[in-house]
């Protein structure tokens, strides 16, 4: 998160257009008691919010050991330049201070980046319950995807304790 300087040409309006776009999105509607954000206090956070990212580039002192087995101390120039180190940090330190703020960005950590996970989950779906298996139940699709997902490797798995599970939920012939 690249906030242009202080003294660079519109640096005062950075972020304002987007910023309006989801203070009316979420902030005061007809009909709803509360809003999740209040609009005028957000764009007071703001200015703050951009003051918090161009002092974010510290330099730390870090150890890096050497193939050799030496230790070196290097200077790293490090920041908030990710969207998740800016939330965590703004979440976790500032949370009565910024709260439409916290609010926004915890909202939007909740907001898939990608629909690779979502894809991933609809393939796996399909593999699981084809033409042969059409007739599988909700629940035993959803315990077999969760199976599938999660990735016990086979050495951990306790046959045993699945196989009680199995014959214990209702009269079977074995």
């Amino acid at each position: 998160m690249n906030v242009p300087p202080k003294e660079a040409p519109g640096s005062g309006n950075y972020g304002q257009a987007e910023l309006n776009i989801l203070a009316n999105h979420y902030g005061p509607k007809d009909g709803v008691e509360q809003a999740a954000i209040d609009p005028e206090q957000l764009k007071y956070e703001w200015g703050d919010i951009k003051h918090l990212l161009r002092k974010s580039k510290k330099k730390h002192t870090c150890i890096v050991n050497q193939e050799d087995g030496t230790e070196q101390a290097s200077v790293k120039k490090t920041g908030l330049s990710a969207f998740e180190d800016f939330s965590k940090e703004i979440m976790s330190l500032f949370p009565t201070q910024y709260p439409n703020t916290a609010t926004l960005l915890a909202i939007a950590s909740t907001i898939p980046m990608s629909s690779a996970e979502c894809e991933r989950a609809f393939s796996l779906q399909n593999r699981i319950k084809s033409k042969w298996r059409s007739r599988l139940s909700e629940k035993n699709l959803n315990s077999l995807m969760t199976l599938a997902h999660t990735k016990i490797p086979l050495h951990d798995f306790e046959f045993n304790k699945a196989v009680n599970i199995w014959s214990g939920k209702v009269a079977r012939k074995v």
